[in-house]
C-alpha cells in the first residue's frame, strides 16, 4: 500500500486471535483497488470465509483482470455461492456471506472514485464535511433467493485533498458509554469529522476512541477502519 498511497491508515483489531474481517490491496493496469471486507461471523469461522474471499479477490482481478467495482462485487458473489455450496442441485442449508466495499482510483485521473458496496457504505471527508456514500443494499452470498444480485458501479467525484474511510461495522456497533449503547455511525461521521486524519498516528487515534468508548465492556465484533487521501 505505502508503494502506492503516501498518506492512508488502517486500524484492525480482530475479536479474537483470527478474523473475518479483512482488506486487501493491489494494482492493476495502473489503477488502485482497495477493498475492505466483513465476513459472516468472527474467530475461526470468519477467518476460513476471509481467506476465501481473498482468493477470490485474487483469482477475479489479478487473474482475470475484472476492473470494474459492480462486476467484481458481481464475480464475487458467483465464487462465495458456488464455494459454499449455495446455489445449484447441490445447495446445502447455511447462508454465511460477506458485506464489501470495493474502491477504484485510476493513477491517471485520480480525482474520480470509481466505487461499489455490497451491504457497505464509503465515507469521504473533504471540506470540513462528510459524504456517505452507499451501494446495494444486500450482501455477497449468503442467501437463497433464486434472484440474480447485480452489483452497480458508481462514481464520485473527489475534490482536492479528499479522504477516503472505509470501515466494517464492528467501530460503530461497539457497545460502550454512559448508557451502554452503540458508538452508531453518526458518532463515527462526527469522529471522523474532527479528527485529522493526516496524521501519522491516525489508527492509533481510532483505538484511543473506540478504547474510551468501550470501558470495561467487552469487544463486540471485529474492527477495521482505514483510510487515505487522494
Amino acid at each position: 500500500v505505502s508503494k502506492n498511497l503516501k498518506n492512508f491508515f488502517i486500524y484492525y483489531a480482530p475479536k479474537d486471535i483470527v478474523s473475518g474481517d479483512f482488506y486487501w490491496f493491489a494494482e492493476n493496469n495502473n489503477k488502485l483497488f482497495f477493498i475492505v471486507v466483513d465476513c459472516t461471523g468472527h474467530g475461526v469461522p470468519g477467518a476460513l470465509m476471509s481467506m476465501i474471499g481473498n482468493t477470490l479477490l485474487n483469482e477475479i482481478i489479478n487473474q482475470k483482470d475484472v476492473l470494474e467495482p459492480g462486476e467484481i462485487l458481481n464475480q464475487l458473489n458467483k465464487g462465495v455461492k458456488h464455494s459454499l455450496r449455495q446455489s445449484g442441485s447441490d445447495m446445502v442449508s447455511q447462508d454465511d456471506g460477506m458485506d464489501v466495499s470495493v474502491c477504484c482510483i485510476d493513477k491517471k485521473d485520480p480525482t474520480v472514485l470509481k466505487y461499489a458496496c455490497a451491504n457497505h457504505s464509503i465515507f469521504v471527508k473533504a471540506n470540513n464535511k462528510v459524504i456517505e456514500l452507499t451501494g446495494d443494499i444486500y450482501s455477497i452470498g449468503g442467501d437463497f433467493v433464486n434472484a440474480e444480485k447485480s452489483f452497480e458501479n458508481k462514481t464520485h467525484k473527489l475534490e482536492p485533498n479528499s479522504f477516503v474511510i472505509m470501515s466494517t461495522d464492528g467501530y460503530y456497533d461497539q457497545f460502550g458509554g454512559s448508557k451502554d449503547s452503540k458508538f452508531l455511525v453518526s458518532r463515527f461521521e462526527e469522529f471522523i469529522l474532527t479528527t485529522d486524519l493526516e496524521k501519522n498516528n491516525a489508527s492509533e487515534v481510532f483505538e484511543k476512541e473506540i478504547s474510551n468508548w468501550r470501558g470495561s465492556q467487552k469487544q463486540t465484533d471485529d474492527i477495521l477502519v482505514e483510510g487515505f487521501k487522494v
